[in-house]
């Protein structure tokens, strides 16, 4: 222990610069390389993120000039399909058109109500409120019919309920559509 204490005091300078080295060296690291390291995770979630942005926008430009023939396609068949809508409603012609697709599917189509015209941009809508009564196979045939038929009819807002114990029963607003540029 003597020994370790004349050692002490021989190389007190020595030892007091070398505490010095270490004290500095660790309050480098603190101010100097602590901060560049946080700085360096910083940097690395950003270029994450940049990465993940870059592929994403990557992968949309290899397809861009798909999506534009895409587009000049649709704006070309466009006015074609709205023209194909017809340009009046003949509402005995729906009523026996939904009648015979009702007949084919085996429903029996309670009442057809026509509702109030409602005007779009390009086209107008006429809702026809229609019951009908069959089995679930049965609706559903007659929905497939109605989606298959050349006019532009859409069954909305159906609701099935069961009217006795072997049919149902089911209301819904069928809408045909028309072409609004024959408007006057």
């Amino acid at each position: 222990m003597n020994r370790l204490l004349e050692l002490v005091r021989r190389h007190r300078t020595g030892l007091i610069v070398g505490a010095w080295f270490l004290f500095s060296g660790w309050v480098s690291y603190v101010a100097i390389v602590q901060d560049s390291l946080e700085q360096l995770d910083r940097e690395w979630y950003r270029e994450r993120e940049l990465r993940a942005e870059f592929e994403t926008k990557h992968a949309q430009g290899v397809t861009l000039e798909q999506y534009r023939a895409q587009y000049r396609t649709m704006e070309a068949t466009f006015p074609e399909f709205l023209r194909s809508l017809p340009a009046t409603y003949d509402a005995a012609a729906l009523t026996a058109t939904l009648a015979q697709t009702s007949d084919d599917a085996g429903v029996e189509l309670l009442s057809v109500k026509p509702g109030t015209e409602r005007v779009r941009e390009f086209y107008v809508e006429l809702p026809l409120a229609v019951e009908l009564e069959g089995s679930y196979t049965q609706l559903g045939l007659f929905a497939e019919a109605v989606a298959a038929l050349p006019r532009v009819l859409t069954l909305n807002d159906f609701v099935i309920s069961r009217s006795s114990d072997d049919a149902l029963s089911m209301r819904a607003e069928v809408r045909a559509y028309r072409y609004r540029e024959a408007d006057p």
